[in-house]
């Protein structure tokens, strides 16, 4: 955690640096806005989405399978997310086979499948 809060710290004392020294708006562009945008993708992709809404807890009812507009590589995978809740040993690239062959399972268990 404090490795993380140097991080920030620097990452801001850089952008203050740049500011002042008449580069906001590259520092803007370049560092800020980029910065912001991946936050909201990946905040979003890996835990907003594949848990919500999920008002239960238990094995199979902490997250979902769900389809994602920007397919399963712009998703990073997550459409398949119970599949890592269940298994997290296997890779990202076979969650979809996975998925497909547990899926008889997964709708006896009664998992959240707003989908595929």
């Amino acid at each position: 955690m404090l490795l993380s809060v140097l991080y920030r710290l620097i990452h801001l004392a850089i952008l203050c640096a740049l500011a002042w020294s008449g580069f906001a708006l590259q520092a803007f562009f370049l560092w800020w806005l980029p910065h912001q945008i991946a936050m909201t993708y990946l905040n979003f992709f890996l835990s907003w989405a594949p848990h919500y809404p999920q008002p239960e807890q238990g094995r199979y009812r902490n997250t979902r399978s769900w389809i994602s507009k920007m397919g399963n590589i712009g998703s990073m995978g997550m459409q398949f997310h119970i599949v890592h809740h269940l298994h997290p040993y296997i890779p990202l690239t076979r969650t979809p086979a996975a998925y497909r062959e547990m899926r008889p399972i997964l709708e006896a268990r009664g998992c959240s499948m707003d989908d595929i």
